[in-house]
């Protein structure tokens, strides 16, 4: 119950950040502005005055759905029965995930208020961190799902249980043979 509650306002304070972010006004030059160049393109603009209303809403809206992602991973999990002590991994790995993802977001605020971008692989520093640091730290829940899973999903009672109704359906296919 206690997890229901926590993803609960999670999904509270997730309504809340996208209702601040809609009520916030528009910066200037939000959606661009006419490239001295080329009549059918638009320029950015300040990309640090754009982000500076709403960098924070954004950091605290992804942490939010990182734990409530992770959140949903435990409620998996839960049992009524008991909670495994390994839901430390759990946690662990959420911190980790919400790591990477405000080091993305702590660079991004760093690009967009610099000239000359610092780039990793042939990419922006926050969109490498993107691609290779949120893109694989999911990996590691379905490795631990891999690895823990009849720990955490398949306890041995509930195995014999169902083994018992698949030779109970066996034997009963075989006598309306």
């Amino acid at each position: 119950m206690k997890i229901a509650v926590f993803l609960f306002a999670l999904l509270i304070g997730m309504c809340l950040i996208l209702g601040y972010v809609l009520m916030t006004e528009e910066p200037s030059q939000g959606h661009g502005i006419p490239h001295p160049e080329y009549s059918t393109m638009l320029r950015g603009g300040d990309g640090a005055a754009r982000l500076a209303p709403v960098l924070w809403a954004g950091w605290l809206l992804g942490i939010f759905q990182i734990f409530f992602f992770v959140g949903l991973l435990a409620f998996g999990v839960q049992k009524a029965r008991r909670f495994p002590t390994e839901s430390r991994l759990l946690v662990i790995g959420a911190l980790i995930y919400a790591g990477v993802f405000t080091w993305m977001v702590l660079a991004y605020n760093g690009f967009a208020r610099t000239a000359n971008p610092e780039l990793v692989l042939s990419f922006p520093l926050p969109t490498a961190i993107m691609l290779y640091g949120v893109g694989f730290t999911p990996l590691m829940f379905i490795v631990l799902y891999l690895v823990r899973f009849e720990p955490w999903i398949i306890y041995d009672d509930d195995l014999n249980a169902f083994l018992e109704k698949v030779d109970e359906f066996e034997a009963e296919a075989e006598g309306r043979r």
